[in-house]
C-alpha cells in the first residue's frame, strides 16, 4: 500500500510534498490508508533531504537519519503509535497481528529497533558519514530488491542505493523550501523563530 517512488523524486515534487496531502493526489483519496502512507512517506523524504543538507551546511555538527525500522514491543501486543492512528486495514494489521509481521521480516523488536540508534550513532561499525539515511537496506524482508524495504537484516546508507537522496543540489532546495514554510508557520503561530542556518 505504500506509494512507491523507486528513486524518482524531484523538484516539481518538493512544494506539494510539504504542503499537500498526499489523499489528493490521483486516486489515493479512494483508499485512505494510501493516502496516509503517503504523507508518511513524504515526510521523511522532506525530514532525510534538509538533514543531509545541513550536514553540509554545518560540518561542525553531525547529522544522521536513523530509522529503527517498523517496531512491535511485543506479539499481540498492540501497535506503534503510526499505526494506532492509522487507516484500516494497517491498524488491524499491526494491533492483531504483529507476530505474523514479524515473520515476514516487515517489523523488528523493541531490542533490535533501538539497537540501531545505538550502534549507529554511538558504538557500531562501519561508521556513518554525516548526512547518512540509516535504514533497511533495499532488498530485505519480502522485497527481493523490488523498491520494498523490509525492517529486519541488514542497514545501509540508503542514499547509495536512492539517487534523489545523495543529490546534494535537490537536497538543498528542499531546505530552502523547509525553511519558508517554517518560517509562515512560524508567523502564523506567533512563535519567534530563530534562523541559525542558511538563509
Amino acid at each position: 500500500m505504500m506509494p512507491l517512488y523507486c528513486g524518482n523524486f524531484k523538484e516539481k515534487d518538493i512544494d506539494w510534498a510539504i504542503t499537500r496531502n498526499y489523499s489528493k493526489v490521483g486516486l489515493c483519496g479512494c483508499i485512505p490508508i494510501r493516502g496516509q502512507l503517503g504523507d508518511y512517506k513524504n515526510a521523511k523524504i522532506i525530514g532525510n533531504m534538509h538533514f543531509s543538507n545541513m550536514s553540509k551546511e554545518r560540518p561542525d555538527i553531525f547529522f544522521m537519519s536513523v530509522s529503527p525500522g517498523a517496531i512491535q514491543a511485543k506479539c499481540c501486543s498492540g501497535g506503534t503509535g503510526f499505526a494506532e492512528g492509522a487507516h484500516f486495514p494497517l491498524w488491524f494489521l499491526m494491533r492483531y497481528t504483529p507476530c505474523l509481521f514479524g515473520l515476514l521480516n516487515v517489523t523488528l523488536s523493541l531490542e533490535k529497533g533501538s539497537a540501531r540508534y545505538v550502534d549507529g550513532v554511538l558504538i557500531g561499525e562501519p561508521k556513518w558519514p554525516a548526512g547518512a539515511v540509516v535504514m533497511s537496506a533495499r532488498g530485505n524482508g519480502l522485497g527481493c530488491g523490488m523498491c520494498f524495504w523490509g525492517a529486519n537484516g541488514k542497514v545501509s546508507d540508503n542514499r547509495n542505493d536512492v539517487a534523489y537522496l545523495r543529490d546534494d543540489e535537490l537536497c538543498e532546495k528542499v531546505s530552502v523550501a523547509v525553511r519558508k514554510y517554517e518560517n509562515q508557520w512560524a508567523v502564523q503561530a506567533k512563535v519567534p523563530l530563530q534562523q541559525t542556518m542558511g538563509s
